[in-house]
């Protein structure tokens, strides 16, 4: 039996359709009267959906809902928040890897990697304001360019907007003074000076911290110029690395007649003559190098010692090494040991590292001082030598020869038949002059001039081992006592022999600011003593001093033990940075006179 209304076949006796449950059979014709019968008077009842139906519609809303769904999620997984949310943690854990990953660069030259993506997170991490800054800039809802920015590039499975986080490159341009010198990008190689001052680029980089370095290597020194940037904000970067150091030109000084060596800077040789004009580097000109020679000399081969280069034009002064520097003082020291007793016994064949001339004018001054009945008591110490005045020269000859300057110290007093021998303490300085005799194959001394003491502090003391005291043999032979005045009187001829060398150690004094020169000629406690012993010093600060150039005693008197002096005075002044000018003086001496010695007092 088939159910009218929907098709469906049912059993045989079935009332009802087993599908749509429609009345069918007896049932169903008698309902079909019924419903035609009562169609006026009553609606007929609602057909339930097909369960087919049913499950269609169902299906089609769970679809619209998963498609929904899946729309959503893939918008919020390709969406810019969620990339900026990624690259923030990858900073943040500084996964370098991940960051590698997650930027574009703009230009396809640069490759991102996990080494090189270092210096953007360096400089992310060493200031957290800008990366604040950049983080907020990526999620803003208008688009700015920070160093990285989110950019819409298409459509992602053709429905969604596909953002990269761009970055741009940065570059390097960079110069330096030399040819050839290495130019590295944190401590990486990255390429070299082609021309001098010409601009290298070097790139492209991530933009970030960075130190740009520029290195050169010879044979002595190695150069290195750094200088750190912040590659940000900008896409090219100008770095100025010049080396701090110059070509040097040596050359030996003007008395350097002949000879052949090695020129050494640091100690190392840079296989250059030396004694000729060398140009050579770069070197640092600031005085951390020394140059240095090393050549055959008559008494050696010798290297000499080092002089430090603080110029880029370097006129050497050949300074003989430690060994012939102790030959040598130890020579002027014997020497003076000679010296001070041939001065008192006239006897110069003992000055045996003299020279002819030095003998010959020792012998001289011996004749000088008893012509003019002068004595001498002295007792030789020591001498203080200053190491940095040491300097090797030639002769037109072409004879080696060696200056230093010294400081002695001895206990000294020079007198007359009118004074007494009271022995002090004497600092003279003088420039000792050496030369090498090759026959003798030995350092022969030939002068020893005064000058100025040296204020210098590279200074060696050597002492006189075995001090004497030597006086002026000659005196003996004089009788004193008869030419002494029992009754005290003075002389002409003695007032003028005092004044004279009271005025030439008053300059003297002034010039080495050594008011022992002169004291001995005072009467201690007089107003004269102090006021000169102030004058002595403050002339010495100011940087003058005094040339004696002549005198005259134009009268003097004697009465008791009561003494006047009047005099004219010469004196060339030369005040600190000017040029000497003649004074005269004329002045009036007071003084004492004791046990026939003249002591000045006061002066007007």
């Amino acid at each position: 039996m088939f159910c009218k209304e929907c098709g469906q076949k049912n059993k045989e006796g079935a009332k009802f359709c087993k599908e749509c449950g429609t009345p069918i059979g007896e049932s169903g014709r008698q309902a079909h009267k019924e419903t035609a019968s009562n169609a006026e008077t009553r609606q007929a009842p609602r057909k339930p959906i097909p369960k087919k139906t049913i499950v269609l519609w169902s299906s089609i809303a769970a679809a619209c809902i998963i498609l929904f769904a899946a729309y959503k999620t893939g918008a919020y997984f390709t969406s810019k928040d969620r990339l900026v949310d990624k690259f923030e943690q990858a900073v943040n854990d500084e996964d370098k890897e991940q960051i590698a990953s997650l930027l574009t660069p703009v230009n396809d030259k640069l490759n991102l990697t996990k080494n090189n993506v270092k210096p953007f997170l360096t400089y992310l991490k060493d200031h957290p304001d800008k990366k604040d800054e950049l983080f907020a800039s990526l999620r803003a809802e208008t688009a700015q360019k920070d160093i990285v920015y989110a950019e819409k590039d298409g459509k992602s499975v053709l429905v969604f907007d596909h953002y990269d986080l761009k970055i741009a490159p940065v570059y390097f341009e960079v110069t330096s003074n030399y040819k050839n010198t290495d130019l590295y990008v944190n401590k990486e190689e990255a390429g070299s000076v082609k021309k001098a001052d010409q601009a290298q680029t070097l790139g492209p980089y991530i933009p970030g911290d960075y130190t740009v370095s520029a290195k050169l290597k010879n044979d002595v020194v190695d150069l290195v110029k750094k200088e750190d940037i912040q590659a940000v904000g900008d896409n090219s970067f100008r770095v100025d690395l010049s080396l701090e150091a110059d070509d040097v030109t040596f050359s030996l000084a003007d008395d350097i007649k002949s000879g052949k060596g090695d020129l050494l800077i640091n100690g190392k040789s840079i296989h250059k003559d030396p004694f000729k004009s060398v140009t050579y580097g770069p070197l640092l000109t600031d005085g951390s190098m020394t140059a240095s020679v090393e050549a055959e000399f008559p008494w050696g081969k010798t290297k000499t010692a080092g002089v430090p280069i603080d110029h880029k034009e370097m006129e050497l002064t050949l300074i003989p090494d430690q060994d012939t520097q102790e030959t040598m003082m130890n020579t002027i020291v014997k020497t003076t040991k000679q010296y001070s007793k041939a001065l008192s016994d006239g006897n110069t064949a003992q000055m045996t590292e003299a020279s002819a001339k030095w003998k010959a004018e020792t012998k001289d001054t011996v004749d000088s001082m008893k012509n003019t009945d002068s004595y001498l008591k002295d007792k030789y110490l020591e001498t203080d030598f200053d190491l940095d005045t040491f300097a090797l020269s030639q002769k037109n000859d072409g004879t080696w020869q060696v200056s230093v300057t010294g400081k002695e110290l001895h206990q000294s007093s020079s007198y007359n038949d009118y004074s007494n021998p009271e022995m002090t303490d004497d600092s003279p300085s003088y420039e000792y002059l050496l030369s090498y005799d090759k026959k003798q194959k030995k350092w022969i001394f030939e002068n020893a001039e005064s000058t100025f003491e040296s204020a210098g502090t590279n200074v060696k003391k050597i002492k006189n081992d075995k001090p004497e005291t030597y006086t002026s043999a000659w005196e003996d032979s004089k009788n004193k006592d008869s030419k002494r005045s029992t009754s005290g009187d003075v002389t002409d001829e003695q007032v003028t022999l005092f004044m004279g060398s009271y005025l030439q150690g008053q300059a003297d004094a002034v010039n080495q600011n050594n008011f022992s020169l002169m004291e001995d000629s005072l009467e201690k406690g007089s107003s004269l003593y102090s006021d000169q012993q102030h004058l002595v010093a403050k002339l010495n600060k100011e940087g003058t001093t005094e040339d004696f150039n002549n005198y005259e005693v134009k009268s003097w008197s004697q009465n008791g033990s009561a003494i006047t002096i009047k005099t004219y005075e010469e004196f060339y002044i030369t005040k600190s940075g000017g040029s000497p000018k003649l004074r005269t003086y004329n002045w009036t001496y007071t003084g004492v006179v004791k046990n026939g010695r003249i002591y000045l007092t006061s002066i007007q």
